[in-house]
């Protein structure tokens, strides 16, 4: 299921994939103004960024119990440091 979709749903457990950076990671680093132009019309520098914040943490709220974050050691989106104090890591 995408983020888009998981609005206004829960469950007991949520796993989000490929939370690296990179081109196709999150936040991605593919530039198209065509898809955040009209979302974010009128706001601040960093409007793509932002934008896959709110989806990240959209991401992590729909979760009533646990939420399992996958990435790549030494990949890690930027996104983790931001939650990192409320994590658990686990290495595999």
């Amino acid at each position: 299921m995408t983020i888009n979709k998981s609005k206004g749903l829960q469950a007991k457990v949520v796993f989000i994939l490929c939370v690296d950076k990179g081109l196709y990671g999150f936040p991605s680093e593919i530039e198209d103004p065509f898809i955040f132009q009209p979302a974010t019309y009128g706001k601040l520098n960093n409007k793509e960024e932002e934008e896959e914040r709110r989806l990240f943490y959209v991401a992590i709220t729909r979760s009533k119990e646990d939420v399992i974050i996958y990435t790549q050691k030494e990949n890690e989106s930027m996104f983790l440091n931001e939650i990192q104090k409320y994590t658990e890591v686990i290495d595999f």
